[in-house]
């Protein structure tokens, strides 16, 4: 595991570079950093972006066959992932998806 360094981390120039440099190939990110990116990160097999909602241009410009990409959310206070959405077989545009919080023995 590799954590960017404070001074880099609203860089988006210097922090792909140092996430290549480093070997990274897992990326935990919100979607609006990596929208900025402004150089490619070859070596990232899977992408965890979860805090926002994720465009489509961002799945677009990101998501390959050999890259897997997810959206992840969870409720900011308890700083989870409750949700996850596999967004790379959604190449030809994103589905919308509802997620629903009932209680025991509760239907819809």
């Amino acid at each position: 595991m590799w954590v960017a360094p404070r001074e880099i981390t609203a860089d988006p120039d210097a922090l792909p570079r140092a996430l290549v440099a480093h070997g990274v190939s897992v990326l935990h990110a919100v979607p609006t950093l990596l929208a900025l990116f402004s150089v490619g990160l070859p070596g990232v097999r899977l992408i965890n972006l979860g805090g926002e909602m994720c465009p489509q241009a961002v799945v677009y410009r990101w998501a390959t066959p050999s890259r897997r990409m997810f959206n992840t959310y969870g409720p900011t206070e308890a700083t989870v992932s409750a949700s996850i959405e596999v967004s790379a077989a959604a190449l030809d545009g994103l589905p919308s998806s509802q997620a629903y919080a009932l209680a025991r023995g509760a239907s819809l």
